[in-house]
């Protein structure tokens, strides 16, 4: 079964309002969907992004999850232009339920009707394993104390290449049909 969203770049006085869900997932024991608002250029058989603003939704979980970086560019597939979104969140953000606007565009990108947009998310690590009393799940499982210098500590292990969320934000490229960890991309046709 494949899943995908439709995506309306028309930019017309209706659809340049309403933000587009594009992107849903969980993190850190939070529901989230990312939403986008375009602004584009009709050109011949698509359309050229000029600007994207972002926002992310917490709906349900105890963590506060933002986005840090996004970046846009597209990918020439044939005769047509595959678009790609490269969006990176990270947990205990300030930026969260918030419009994010410095969205990258790299010079020339477009998407050809009925072609797609690829959401990638990547995850940016705590500065700490534990930071303001949350455990970085994503990188590390738990397993109890151990005793270390004279006192017990909270015993972290590294997860696994195969868990380990992968961090392909600043490559242009999308990561195979093997993520290494729940839901790290979405499919979004794009509609007339």
């Amino acid at each position: 079964m494949i899943l995908v969203n439709t995506i309306d770049l028309s930019n017309s006085k209706e659809t340049s309002k309403f933000y587009q869900s594009i992107y849903s997932s969980q993190l850190y024991g939070t529901f989230f969907v990312i939403f986008a608002k375009f602004k584009t250029k009709k050109i011949s058989q698509g359309y050229k992004i000029k600007n994207i603003t972002l926002r992310l939704m917490n709906y349900k979980g105890p963590i506060n999850l933002g986005i840090s970086r996004a970046r846009f560019y597209s990918e020439q597939i044939g005769e047509s232009y595959r678009g790609v979104l490269k969006v990176e969140v990270e947990a205990l953000s300030g930026n969260n339920n918030m419009d994010f606007e410095n969205v990258i565009i790299k010079a020339d990108s477009r998407c050809t009707i009925t072609n797609f947009i690829e959401v990638e998310r990547s995850v940016k690590e705590l500065s700490n394993p534990i930071k303001n009393g949350v455990f970085e799940e994503e990188f590390f499982y738990r397993e109890g104390f151990e005793k270390k210098s004279g006192k017990y500590e909270l015993k972290k292990v590294k997860r696994g290449k195969k868990t380990r969320p992968k961090n392909n934000f600043d490559n242009d490229s999308i990561i195979g049909a093997i993520g290494g960890t729940i839901c790290p991309r979405s499919k979004n046709r794009v509609v007339k």
